[in-house]
Parts: C-alpha cells; structure tokens; sequence
C-alpha cells in the first residue's frame, strides 16, 4: 500500500488538495474503471510530472489527466471533495451587497 499512499500524495500536490482527499478521490475512480485504473494511473503519472508532461502534445496530455481526473469528478461526491478543499474567500459574496439592490 506504499505506492498507493505515494500515489496519492502526488495527486495532491499537482490538485492542491490534502493527501486523505486524494485518496479518496482515488478511490473514486478506481471503482469507477477497477480493471483499467493502474493504465490510467500511469497516463496522469507521466502527463503530471514535469517537465515530461510538458513535452506531450497538448491533446495527449489532457487526455492523460482527464482519464483519471474525470471519474473522481464526475459524481457528486467526488466534486465535494475537491471543492471543500479549494474554497477560495473571495469568491464567496454578500448577497446584498449585489448590484441589483436599489
């Protein structure tokens, strides 16, 4: 379980999440394609790591991290995760202090 506690804290580093979000997220897309999970892992591996990732074609490369990243995201568990994790404070915003008050 080494590689998949390394694996994950990768994942976290290039998401900017914590390493147990990851993880679950992980875990996420593993049951999503269980048999093709360890082809998609190697794929984000080399499209995530620079200065490699940077040397695949652009088509290549959102490929490679889509095919992991878009299961972990596509349910709405999975986008929870990420978002608790990515809340930015400026984003958030006074409903009436909206432009539409009068």
């Amino acid at each position: 379980m080494v590689g998949r506690a390394r694996f994950a804290r990768f994942v976290a580093d290039r998401l900017g999440i914590d390493p147990t979000t990851a993880a679950r997220l992980l875990k996420i897309s593993r049951a999503t394609h269980p048999r093709r999970f360890g082809v998609r892992a190697a794929a984000f591996l080399v499209a995530a790591w620079e200065p490699l990732g940077q040397r695949l074609p652009r088509r290549l490369r959102f490929r490679a991290l889509n095919m992991l990243l878009g299961p972990m995201l596509a349910t709405p568990a999975g986008i929870n995760a990420y978002a608790a994790q990515r809340f930015e404070a400026g984003l958030a915003r006074d409903v009436s202090a909206g432009p539409c008050e009068s």
